[in-house]
């Protein structure tokens, strides 16, 4: 812990908030709190406001994993530290909450077919920059975009085929059969080899 003040430069009472927030997750290892400090340091958290405002977006973010992870069946009890960075980022920076990200998360699955958050990001980063700032309107684009791709589909379509004239009724003749076989054996030609 020392060496988290003296080393990392933090002050005292930020390197007991650490501790403290450590010890609400459940991990009290001193290796876990240097991590955090190392972090923090790293990130220029150096006051007891900045820490705040820190541990409530990492609560945000851990209160919005259970509810999109609970949403989409996803088990892992705590996000990866790469899925921590974009959680952070969807729910600080562009505004989003548990809806817009399991509706992100379809969207991902439609196509990729497989949990990618690099892509969710790219859905929500473009959502943003369309000034979609909730679910509703969020269904509202989709919906809209469906109709869209509907009618460029339709028009794309080729025209309808001509009927084909329809062959003439197969005869069951035991006459036209017999005719047929007297006219000599079918000649099957062998294909050249390349």
């Amino acid at each position: 812990l020392l060496m988290c003040c003296d080393y990392l430069g933090l002050p005292v009472p930020v390197v007991l908030m650490i501790c403290e927030y450590a010890r609400s997750l459940g991990h009290s290892g001193i290796g876990y709190i240097v991590r955090i400090a190392e972090n923090w340091a790293q990130e220029g958290i150096l006051t007891l406001e900045a820490a705040n405002e820190r541990i409530a977006a990492l609560e945000k973010r851990d209160k919005l994993w259970l509810a999109f992870s609970a949403a989409v069946h996803i088990t892992n009890p705590t996000p990866s530290a790469r899925m921590s960075g974009y959680l952070l980022h969807w729910s600080r920076d562009l505004g989003y909450s548990t809806d817009e990200l399991v509706a992100a998360y379809y969207e991902m699955a439609d196509h990729t077919g497989k949990f990618s958050p690099a892509y969710m990001d790219k859905v929500l980063s473009s959502w943003h920059e369309k000034g979609l700032k909730n679910i509703d309107q969020i269904n509202a684009y989709l919906l809209d975009y469906q109709k869209q791709q509907l009618e460029k589909t339709k028009q794309k379509q080729p025209p309808a085929p001509l009927k084909k004239k329809e062959p003439a009724a197969t005869s069951y003749d035991i006459q036209t059969a017999e005719q047929k076989a007297a006219l000599g054996a079918p000649v099957y030609k062998r294909r050249k080899k390349k």
